[in-house]
């Protein structure tokens, strides 16, 4: 077929994409030593399955990669063993089987000729003559995946979205007309303002979910970039992945992919030790560098931790005095590399970073212990069309504050005073206490007695913000 229809080439890129990363997850384990009994088979089917409807499509490129990765398969399910070193060219067959997927690979005749030397080694260290054993009848496929998405343009969901925020809006006007003293009055008014919020409240987490996607869709590859990484910085590094069934607004994570792997390329290259040094370190031969998400509220955290050296004690103490170990990482030119290399000690990673996560109106954070390790933690909001906030009024003025970005709520009693600025006692821990309306440059009034304050976060830094009242979650 020389012109594919677009919707059941559609189809198979997003089936074959699924079965490749299914292939990496698996071919990463068996390389690291980790063996299921079903492995091979189901990269055996995987690769079948993707040879099968590329056959079909005529995308004879894919068809022929496929085929030469399912010989080699084929060959180690008759020997019973998995040769560790047979990884690598598997891995970079799912490469290029990608690439040619997405419609823009090259040929890939040495790539063939390496798999079939693969194959070929193994027939002849299992007949000793190198005649090719005989070749057994491949599994059935398994039928093609019943789940399928329904397909809508993104343009359509933030549509919906801006109609469910108006739709909130005028909820809050028409409480507003009716009354606080009417509603509370009128049982009938009362009770259909609480059913039309509960709607209201449904309808949103429904248009919240159509736009938003599970991490997993930019995790996947990621085992595969930690391991090219380590192999080339010549350290053992396994990458533990949990939470990646938690969702995140899709602009958010389809921009996500690049700020993870400078993450992990840090954690690799700067937080990770040599294997020398881990073992006069008394830590295990192999690293190991953690990414979980979770859902918080509104917000989604994800936190990359790595068990290495941490930063120095003096860049924790330019940390202590700077306010923030994030700021101190994010100094342009500022690396903790002893010498730059491709991958890493360039300065200019972490600081993109940071840049990244606050145009989303997230925040980063960073913690470490010299000689146990370092988490990087990421708060992005869960949806960027619809925001959750904490309404607080200052002179006479009504204003929202990211809920994500709120700790707590204090009442002001007794103020201290630190280097002469004014500041609270929170368990142990001060934190400079500023009046909102200073801080947003507004005139107002005085703050009255025992005036609420909303302590908030970000970077690394807290600060109380003094305001007249609290209205309230919106």
């Amino acid at each position: 077929m020389s012109d594919p229809d677009s919707e059941f080439l559609e189809l198979f890129r997003d089936e074959a994409n699924e079965r490749l990363d299914n292939m990496v997850d698996t071919l990463l384990a068996l390389e690291a030593g980790r063996v299921d009994p079903g492995a091979v088979d189901a990269l055996f089917r995987d690769a079948h399955t993707i040879k099968g409807a590329a056959g079909m499509l005529g995308l004879d490129d894919v068809r022929t990669l496929a085929h030469a990765v399912e010989d080699v398969l084929d060959s180690v399910r008759e020997s019973g063993t998995f040769p560790p070193e047979f990884a690598d060219p598997l891995l970079r067959a799912t490469d290029a089987l990608r690439r040619h997927v997405a419609g823009d690979g090259e040929g890939t005749p040495d790539l063939l000729d390496e798999l079939a030397a693969s194959r070929a080694s193994v027939v002849d260290a299992k007949s000793g003559t190198g005649d090719a054993p005989a070749v057994r009848a491949p599994d059935p496929a398994p039928a093609q995946s019943e789940r399928r998405g329904i397909r809508v343009p993104p343009q359509k969901i933030d549509r919906l979205l801006d109609l469910v925020g108006e739709t909130i809006l005028h909820r809050r006007r028409l409480e507003h007309v009716i009354g606080g003293d009417r509603i509370a009055a009128d049982e009938n008014v009362s009770d259909e303002l609480d059913l039309g919020g509960r709607l209201f409240d449904d309808l949103k987490d429904a248009a919240v979910q159509m736009r938003t996607l599970p991490i997993s869709t930019i995790t996947a590859a990621l085992p595969r970039a930690v391991r090219d990484i380590a192999t080339a910085e010549g350290k053992d590094v396994e990458l533990v992945i949990s939470g990646d069934d938690t969702e995140l607004d899709r602009v958010i994570l389809e921009s996500l992919y690049e700020p993870l792997v400078h993450l992990l390329r840090n954690a690799v290259g700067h937080g990770v030790e040599s294997k020398r040094e881990r073992k006069q370190a008394g830590k295990p031969p192999r690293a190991t560098v953690t990414l979980h998400a979770e859902q918080r509220g509104g917000s989604v955290e994800i936190v990359i931790s790595d068990d290495g050296r941490g930063v120095s004690a003096e860049i924790l103490a330019a940390a202590r005095q700077e306010g923030s170990l994030a700021e101190v990482l994010a100094r342009a030119g500022f690396s903790t590399a002893a010498e730059v290399t491709e991958l890493s000690g360039r300065g200019v990673g972490f600081d993109a970073v940071k840049s990244h996560v606050e145009s989303f109106g997230g925040t980063i954070e960073v913690r470490s212990e010299p000689g146990v390790g370092t988490d990087v933690i990421l708060v992005l909001p869960l949806a960027l069309a619809l925001l959750e906030v904490l309404i607080v009024e200052r002179g006479g003025h009504a204003f929202g504050v990211p809920l994500a970005s709120v700790e707590e709520a204090v009442a002001v009693d007794d103020a201290l005073s630190l280097e002469g600025k004014p500041s609270l006692e929170l368990r142990g821990r001060t934190v400079a206490l500023v009046d909102l309306a200073d801080a947003l440059g507004a005139d107002a009034r005085a703050l009255p007695a025992h005036a609420p304050a909303i302590v908030v976060s970000g970077g690394g830094k807290r600060i109380a913000a003094a305001c007249d009242r609290l209205i309230g979650e919106d």
